[in-house]
């Protein structure tokens, strides 16, 4: 059996967005209290601090007047902020991550649930402490008979929501074959094969932002009058005047031109 997450984005209600919002706020919260409990107990204290210390330290916590908001949501996100927290510190310790850093308030927010915080059978998906379930949109179904394990919901910096359902499936393996093909990256072409075939180039990042500079300055090839400087780094600076004298300016990374840009 292997591990697979599945990604689907969803619209809450206000209601739900609400609950969301005070979900993310409190695995902020505890995160970072956690995280700062743990740093001040070791280089202050010499103490390390294990999960089952903080696990009761957050029980204890949680009766404080002042931090009394934080049984408002599950306590299911918050144990699992926990445990991220210390398997950050694992990798931290075995070389494979750099030092913690507090999470903060402007940058993609998410909270996990575990099995006993969220019901699912397929079609609908209900989390804890919300009476309706996730108005999801299913663009590709779960598999037959799954049994999710656990489930994370996170909002990005533009106000997006997704969750993503932790299921068990079998996967069967690729059949065996004795042919081999050799893929070479290429210059003007993305792949070139050893069979000869040829895959071009996508440049998804000149296009979107052909459309990025397109829908910050207007298209290039409306002013009237064009000076271009090209420089010796990754961007070049364009200037022009509109038909009123106005100055008009646009920054364009290396290689991006108008569409209207002629070859004189």
């Amino acid at each position: 059996m292997s591990q697979r997450a599945y990604k689907y984005r969803f619209y809450p209600t206000p209601e739900q967005a609400h609950n969301l919002a005070c979900t993310f706020g409190c695995c902020r919260f505890v995160y970072n209290w956690a995280l700062k409990l743990r740093t001040t107990s070791y280089f202050q204290h010499g103490i390390r601090m294990s999960h089952n210390d903080l696990s009761h330290a957050l029980t204890e916590l949680k009766k404080e007047e002042g931090t009394a908001w934080l049984q408002e949501v599950s306590s299911v996100p918050l144990q699992q902020s926990l445990r991220h927290l210390d398997k950050a510190m694992v990798n931290f310790f075995q070389g494979r991550a750099k030092y913690l850093q507090y999470h903060k308030k402007h940058r993609k927010q998410s909270a996990t649930y575990a099995v006993t915080a969220f019901s699912c059978n397929g079609s609908t998906l209900t989390l804890a402490k919300q009476k309706d379930p996730l108005d999801i949109i299913w663009s590709r179904p779960l598999p037959e008979r799954c049994k999710p394990s656990s489930v994370t919901v996170t909002k990005d910096a533009a106000g997006r929501y997704f969750v993503s359902i932790l299921v068990e499936e079998q996967i069967a393996a690729l059949p065996m074959t004795d042919k081999s093909i050799g893929i070479d990256l290429g210059l003007k072409s993305f792949l070139i094969t050893s069979e000869g075939e040829t895959i071009d180039n996508p440049k998804y990042y000149v296009k979107a932002e052909k459309k990025r500079i397109w829908l910050t300055f207007g298209d290039v090839a409306s002013y009237p009058c064009i000076e271009r400087s090209f420089y010796r780094n990754k961007n070049t600076f364009v200037e022009g005047s509109y038909e009123d004298g106005s100055k008009a300016s646009a920054c364009y990374p290396r290689g991006i031109r108008s569409h209207g840009d002629r070859n004189d």
